[in-house]
């Protein structure tokens, strides 16, 4: 189906934190009061405000932010990651891999982010988190989609395909 309209433009980062030595990556739990995508796991990131953001990599940060509480300083830019296009709302959304290089409070906002999850690299990688979920969409149509299941934490859509391009880049 064609889109009527260009794509939007957005920004997401992908925060790295070292656990014990192991790469663990950073995502939130979207909250119940967000209009769409409620209760899906995510990475901290938003909608591309030209007139506030010098770039997208400063939409990331800024929205990592306000999001989790996450200082810009704290971050030390990895990779940027091929974009990604969603397909229910029309984003293409460009995904940055961040490194935290110090230990950090997250502080996430209840009006976006129910709670902020670290998953590890390794966990990740496991072949048996590599599954097919079924989702309803915001359509209400029902798909099987690609995921990654760790513990009761299921990626999928927009976040499952920035993770596998995580894992491709990060040793």
């Amino acid at each position: 189906m064609p889109q009527l309209h260009p794509p939007r433009r957005a920004a997401v980062l992908v925060p790295i934190i070292t656990v014990a030595g192991h790469n663990h990556a950073v995502f939130i739990e979207r909250s119940q009061a967000v209009p769409v995508h409620q209760g899906d796991m995510a990475f901290p990131g938003g909608r591309h405000h030209p007139e506030r953001d010098q770039s997208l990599w400063a939409t990331a940060l800024r929205e990592a932010e306000e999001e989790i509480g996450l200082p810009a300083a704290d971050v030390e830019l990895l990779y940027a990651l091929p974009e990604v296009r969603t397909f229910s709302s029309n984003y293409v959304i460009s995904p940055f891999v961040g490194r935290i290089a110090k230990p950090c409070e997250f502080r996430p906002d209840p009006r976006e982010v129910a709670r902020v999850v670290t998953l590890s690299v390794a966990a990740l990688r496991d072949p048996r988190a590599h599954r097919t979920v079924r989702r309803r969409l915001s359509s209400g149509a029902e798909i099987d989609a690609p995921a990654f299941v760790v513990d009761s934490h299921v990626v999928w859509g927009a976040t499952q395909r920035i993770t596998v391009e995580l894992l491709r880049v990060l040793p």
